[in-house]
């Protein structure tokens, strides 16, 4: 699978890329784009199979990159992102064309399970909090800590 990562913050991509290479040979190639045209330029160009893309503010650029995406004849899945305190636009995304949606923070086997729509195995329940933020209130579990170098 070839998956489009489209998130203003360069720090969310490449956590999320690193999530994408968990997922070992599921995934082929991951293409990362900071949101708007270079995005839909990128899934076209790549011909990606799925679409992650950020819609929270302060850019609201994310909504009308998902209605570029369909109105450019993409058919593939899209999966719209956005924390908690922007659950509101989930709606907005899923009428621009979004099928699927994720809150932040989210799980690592929610991440996967909705780019392959597969179980995932019960090994792999690990927390993901774009902000390092830390576990999830009464999840128990420990979060998930990728290092990078920026």
């Amino acid at each position: 699978m070839k998956v489009l990562l489209a998130d203003p913050h360069s720090r969310v991509r490449e956590m999320l890329s690193a999530c994408c290479t968990l997922m070992g040979d599921r995934v082929e190639a991951v293409y990362c784009a900071a949101g708007g045209p270079d995005a839909v330029e990128k899934a076209v160009l790549f011909r990606v199979d799925v679409a992650v893309i950020d819609i929270a503010p302060p850019l609201t650029e994310g909504i009308r990159t998902i209605r570029a995406l369909r109105e450019s004849g993409f058919d593939r899945d899209i999966v719209s992102v956005s924390s908690a305190a922007y659950e509101h636009l989930e709606k907005d995304a899923m009428e621009a064309g979004s099928t699927a949606h994720l809150t932040k923070p989210f799980l690592l086997e929610e991440f996967i399970r909705v780019l392959t729509g597969d179980p995932v195995p019960s090994g792999m329940v690990t927390p993901f909090d774009p902000n390092g933020l830390g576990r999830r209130r009464g999840s128990g579990r420990r979060p998930l800590h990728i290092t990078l170098e920026l």
